[in-house]
């Protein structure tokens, strides 16, 4: 058998070049397609995971806020109650004292009036 035999026509390899070139523009396209689409894709999960952290950073944000308003509230009710401690302070202080100076003058007069009735102190 000879070469010629065995080796295609210019025609069909003509013909197969063609289809086999409609086959890789199509196979190409599709694949470029797909890959963009998945870009796409992509893309947009990545947006919406990014909305989502904005979403979630002003919402800590806002209870940050608030946190900071409630500890500054708590820290003048900390300032005023300090301020109304030492006042209790200095009211109990005082009545223990009145109580002390009459429990003093009491004996003291109980002592005087003793010594008076029995005579150790002459009148």
């Amino acid at each position: 058998m000879s070469q010629e035999h065995f080796s295609p026509s210019n025609a069909v390899a003509a013909d197969f070049q063609q289809v086999l070139g409609k086959y890789m523009m199509k196979y190409n396209k599709n694949q470029d397609d797909s890959s963009i689409a998945t870009l796409r894709s992509q893309v947009t999960d990545v947006k919406n995971i990014m909305s989502q952290n904005i979403d979630e950073i002003l919402e800590s944000e806002n209870r940050l806020d608030i946190f900071t308003v409630r500890t500054k509230d708590m820290q003048t009710t900390a300032k005023g109650s300090q301020k109304t401690r030492k006042i209790l302070r200095r009211i109990i202080w005082w009545k223990h004292f009145r109580k002390i100076i009459i429990l003093t003058v009491v004996i003291l007069l109980s002592i005087i009036i003793i010594l008076l009735s029995t005579n150790v102190i002459a009148t």
